[in-house]
This record gives C-alpha cells, structure tokens and sequence, in this order.
C-alpha cells in the first residue's frame, strides 16, 4: 500500500488520503479559508481520529466559520483553529446563539443575524453574550426593526444596546416604572396609566418630556381628570395627557 505523500496536505489530499487508509500518523493540513470552509466534516473527523496534527491557513486573515450547532459537533476542529491562530467565526439566530454561549470563546467573532421579534424574545440570552464580551454584531433580518420593551427590560440590556442601533426601541409602562428608569436612548416612551398615577410623577414626567426621548401619555380610566397646582400647570402643556385607550 502507497503511504501517504510527505509534507503538508490540503484539505482534500488528507481526506482522500484517511479514506483510503493510507495515513499512518497525523498530518499537516494547508489550505486557503474556501478550502477548508468546504471540507470542515471530513477535517473534524480527522481530528478525532488523531490524524491532523495542526492547520495552516494560507490567506492572510485566517477564518473558519461555524454555526452554534457546529461548535459543539466540531468542537475538536473548532480548538485545531483556535491553535492556529486563526479566528473563529460563528453567525446564527439569537436562540442559537444564546443556548450556545458555553461553547463560545471570547476571541471568536460572534454574528447574530434575526428578526426583532426573536431578537425580543432572546434579549436575556444576548445581554450575557455582549456582557462577556461574545457578541461582535447583530443584525436584523427586518426592514424597519422595532423592539417593544418595558422599562425593566430596557434598563437590564445595558450591554447589549450599542448592538441595538439599528432598530427602534419603543418603551411602554407605567408612570412609576418609566420615571425611575433612564431611558436616555429610546426611541419613544408610551406611558399607559390612571390619572392618579401619572400626577404623582407629573414633575418627573414634565422633565422627560422636555428632555428625553418622544414621550405619549395615555390615561386608563374611563373619565380622567387631574387637579394641578398654577405652578404645575404652566409650561405643562407638553405634559398633556391623551384620552383613555
């Protein structure tokens, strides 16, 4: 039987070379990013039977990109690149990304591509990720993505809102909720409470509206009314409330 050529292998020489059982130890594989992207089954099962020793990569910014499911089936593979030198690319949807967040390094580049709405549903999950510093970009797959929040929510995703410029975020809740929160960064606030309510925050009220982001004030009961003092009443006219909703 032939042995196997000396030297460096591409990626196709050394799976060719394992299926016909010609490798006796573990080889050098060299290749360019394309190269080994479309052969990254056949290498990781080199890996796991010992059979490749280290990657080299012949482009100059050496890449390999993977899914969150690959990084846990090609794990062997996705520490050979590592190893490198070379970076790991991972994009998937928010889910994927967030269930997968064990598995990934903080020197990988980390895509989220997805819509708002499952964006919104996975905020926790993408919070950890750009708070330990495992998510580089997230882009949305909507034409004109929006995000619904309460003002807990918005004030929990510090880390993750540099990622978020690309979509409206739109606040709704209470009187008290909102004016205990900073919204400075929002694209709109609807506040959504009794009469009662919103007098008791009518000052704090009266300042967000003059100097954060748009804000609609919208009265729950049935007949709403509010008694102000002159002094509140002067220059409140932005403060004015809408009818019941």
């Amino acid at each position: 039987m032939a042995s196997a050529p000396a030297g460096p292998l591409t990626a196709a020489q050394a799976i060719a070379e394992a299926l016909a059982k010609r490798l006796t130890q573990a080889v050098v594989v060299q290749d360019t990013n394309a190269n080994l992207q479309a052969n990254m089954a056949g290498l990781q099962k080199l890996v796991v039977a010992g059979k490749l020793s280290s990657l080299s990569f012949l482009d100059s910014t050496p890449k390999l990109q993977f899914n969150a499911g690959q990084l846990s089936s090609n794990s062997a593979l996705v520490a050979k690149v590592v190893a490198a030198g070379a970076t790991v690319a991972m994009i998937d949807t928010a889910a994927n990304a967030s269930r997968a967040a064990s598995r990934i390094g903080t020197g990988f580049d980390v895509t989220v591509a997805d819509t708002a709405a499952n964006v919104q549903a996975n905020l926790t999950g993408l919070q950890a990720l750009a708070a330990s510093g495992k998510l580089d970009t997230l882009t949305f797959t909507d034409a004109n993505p929006a995000l619904s929040l309460k003002a807990s929510q918005f004030s929990a995703i510090s880390a993750l809102k540099p990622k978020l410029a690309a979509a409206a975020i739109n606040i709704t809740d209470t009187a008290a909720n909102v004016t205990k929160t900073n919204v400075s960064g929002a694209s709109s606030v609807i506040i959504k409470d009794s009469a009662v309510n919103v007098f008791k925050s009518f000052d704090a009220l009266r300042t967000l509206v003059a100097t954060g982001p748009t804000t609609t004030i919208q009265l729950t009961d049935k007949a709403p009314a509010m008694t102000l003092t002159a002094a509140q009443y002067v220059g409140s006219t932005d403060c004015a409330p809408s009818s019941r909703v």
